[in-house]
């Protein structure tokens, strides 16, 4: 599909739309239906941007209050970010241990905010394995539920906890220098990974959003338990008591960032399924869009 743009007509990525659909609350079967019949008025008439949105509106008008009220609220946001430099991106900070879902909700929200950058901490952590050798730094070249037989930090805590903050300490710095580059930038982002703690985030713009990404015990375990099997990773032990005892280390530095989630008033988003967590994610970028508005206006 093309826009008309100046005198000119240029690509318009569909991605763009669908996720702005998606992100108010409509599902697949319906955006599907607004999309086709948006590409069926572009081959009539060129039609720029403004076009495209006062089409889309106008199919909205069937769909509820409370999706056409997210729509608005989208768009609003995105002209206020073209008429003020200030405005500050949507960050999306999902945090978690590991197996709790974070990358595939990340991969989701990429689309859905049209994220042009995204970090995953594990991504940093194995650029950092590169620079510093596993003599040096044994912590680093482990997962963080490994991480406490190689150096632990702090005092009064579990062990656990102790090796996962080391690990922390060499990775989540990085992350925060290429978070504020990103601000900077102006540009929207999806940030995930497990050595963000909860809190760590949220003072570095007004348009962080930081969410907790919190299974239940059980779901926790299965998925934990599925990474070797379902998710073919070959970083994990695949032996059974192996993945039980590391599923307990896991779990108690997912109790530990729910609690850190609990004192800093970080979202905590209990997950059931990926739609369901999906969705209530998409509710709170709206909120935080809606609350970057007012402060605009």
């Amino acid at each position: 599909m093309k826009i008309q743009f100046q005198d000119a007509e240029i690509p318009y990525p569909l991605s763009i739309m669908k996720g702005r659909l998606r992100l108010s609350g409509l599902d697949d079967t319906k955006i599907a239906a607004i999309v086709s019949k948006l590409l069926d008025e572009s081959e009539s008439e060129n039609m720029s941007e403004k076009d495209l949105l006062s089409f889309v509106q106008g199919k909205l008008q069937t769909e509820s209050s409370e999706r056409i009220s997210s729509f608005n609220t989208i768009i609003t946001y995105e002209n206020l970010r073209s008429e003020h430099e200030d405005m500050p991106p949507i960050i999306v900070v999902i945090e978690g241990a590991s197996a709790t879902g974070k990358s595939m909700i990340a991969l989701d929200l990429i689309q859905v905010i049209a994220s042009t950058r995204f970090i995953s901490t594990d991504t940093i952590r194995q650029l950092l394995r590169n620079i510093y050798s596993k003599e040096e730094y044994p912590e680093l070249h482990c997962h963080t539920y490994q991480a406490f037989k190689y150096r632990q930090v702090g005092v009064d805590q579990n062990p656990m906890i102790r090796g996962y903050k080391a690990q922390c300490e060499l990775v989540t710095s990085q992350v925060k220098e290429m978070v504020y580059r990103i601000i900077s930038e102006g540009a929207i982002a999806v940030i995930e990974g497990v050595h963000i703690q909860p809190g760590s985030m949220k003072n570095i713009s007004e348009g962080v959003l930081e969410i907790l990404i919190n299974p239940s015990y059980q779901i926790h375990q299965m998925m934990f338990s599925s990474k070797s099997g379902i998710g073919k990773l070959r970083s994990v032990s695949s032996d059974e008591q192996v993945r039980k005892d590391e599923f307990i280390s896991t779990r108690i530095i997912q109790e530990y960032l729910e609690k850190h989630a609990i004192q800093n008033e970080i979202t905590i988003i209990n997950m059931q399924d990926y739609e369901q967590a999906n969705q209530e994610i998409y509710r709170l970028i709206v909120m935080k869009m809606n609350q970057l508005i007012r402060s605009y206006q």
